[in-house]
């Protein structure tokens, strides 16, 4: 189901990317939270 919407969301937000962090399923902000402010870092620095 999310993978879908991630794919329609993708598909149609300009500069949007889709990082899937391994291991972590949708609470990974909670599980990860080190993991997901790299991914977010790496993101805003980029864009």
């Amino acid at each position: 189901m999310f993978q879908n919407a991630t794919q329609t969301l993708d598909a149609v937000l300009p500069d949007s990317r889709v990082h899937s962090i391994p291991g972590q399923g949708h609470a990974a902000d909670v599980m990860a939270p080190e993991l997901v402010a790299s991914a977010l870092k790496r993101f805003l620095l980029d864009s």
